[in-house]
């Protein structure tokens, strides 16, 4: 497993790291509930403006999900953002986006935090 946090990382940091060994070991983020990313990509923040239900939060750590359900927006450091298709909780199966935010119980057209500030 690879221990990432978007606190302190970039997400093309985070993305090429997916790249490199993603397959074996996916990226799981520190500060949260250990949670595994999978189907990583870096959109452009166009995209995320016309893609995302509400604006993207400014703090690192913060997310958003995108209008159709299917990708997570993930603000990491240096005001990069990272989408993400699909999550992994300790001892859980993969499980889509859309699923994780209705198992957490968040509202679509909100915003909420990933990783907390230290």
């Amino acid at each position: 497993m690879t221990h990432v946090s978007t606190l302190e990382s970039t997400a093309e940091q985070l993305e090429r790291v997916h790249r490199a060994i993603g397959h074996k070991y996916p990226l799981r983020l520190v500060k949260t509930d250990m949670l595994s990313l999978f189907g990583v990509s870096l959109p452009t923040l166009d995209d995320v403006a016309a893609a995302a239900t509400s604006p993207l939060p400014a703090p690192a750590g913060s997310a958003v999900l995108s209008r159709d359900f299917k990708r997570l927006f993930v603000r990491c450091a240096q005001d990069s953002v990272l989408a993400v298709a699909s999550v992994q909780r300790p001892m859980k199966r993969v499980v889509s986006v859309h699923d994780y935010v209705l198992g957490r119980q968040l509202k679509p057209h909100s915003s909420f935090v990933l990783e907390p500030f230290p």
